[in-house]
């Protein structure tokens, strides 16, 4: 358990680091760092320079969006159809020939 980092120094290509009292620390040559070590120098011509690899991704950036104008358009509508809602819920239904229904005064309602 630990953080692999690679190098780019052919003598030291690889360092191992542990978390000891909660402080990352490099651990000392390790039979398994000098086994994955001499691995990589064997292999150091196809290796080399990779470390510095992260120049190549100098032209990518993380971009930003402005959503502002969106959020202000759909909340903008979300309010007009919520006042439409409103406003057809204080006015009655309409009747049958388009206008809502008058009641005559002295007309009783009839229930069944």
């Amino acid at each position: 358990q630990g953080v692999w980092v690679l190098q780019d120094c052919q003598e030291a290509p690889l360092v191992l680091y542990r978390p000891v009292d909660g402080q990352w620390q490099s651990v000392p040559e390790s039979a398994v760092l000098k086994k994955v070590s001499g691995v990589l120098r064997g292999n150091w011509a196809m290796l080399e320079g990779s470390a510095g690899a992260d120049a190549n991704f100098s032209s990518l950036y993380k971009a930003t969006f402005d959503n502002m104008t969106s959020y202000l358009k759909k909340k903008e509508e979300r309010l007009q159809q919520q006042l439409e809602k409103k406003q057809r819920r204080r006015s009655p239904p309409p009747g049958p020939n388009g206008q809502a229904k008058k009641m005559r005064p002295g007309e009783a309602t009839l229930s069944c």
